[in-house]
């Protein structure tokens, strides 16, 4: 009954099968792999983006609005919920700037300023 199992494993089709098999494996393992490394390198552009919006935040009015502007995008884009939690708990405070949470994810660009006011740079011109 079995003799046709044995006759298989000792076949090329056997071999065939197994080299299928293991390049399956090999395939999920590298896509995972792949997908991985793609990841880490969207948070680290992600970071690097944050980095640079924050430099903004030292400049003129153009520069703040622009900083202020990519920090939303940043929000709306973040690769996880601590990168947009970095956002809306360590900066968006210190700019005044209103709670995303209350404005469904939508920061309008200078929410924080009436018309007219200008930003408060503190020792930069």
């Amino acid at each position: 009954m079995w003799n046709w199992l044995n006759g298989f494993v000792h076949s090329s089709g056997f071999g065939g099968l197994a080299a299928v098999v293991a390049a399956a494996i090999a395939y999920v393992a590298a896509t995972k792999g792949a997908r991985a490394q793609s990841e880490r390198a969207d948070e680290d552009r992600w970071w690097d983006q944050a980095k640079w919006a924050m430099e903004r935040l030292a400049g003129d009015d153009s520069e703040v609005a622009l900083g202020i502007a990519t920090f939303q995008f940043l929000v709306e884009h973040a690769p996880d919920s601590q990168a947009a939690a970095f956002v809306t708990s360590a900066v968006l405070p210190v700019l005044g700037a209103p709670d995303l949470s209350d404005i469904d994810g939508e920061l309008p660009i200078g929410a924080h300023l009436d018309q007219g006011q200008e930003v408060d740079h503190g020792d930069y011109p």
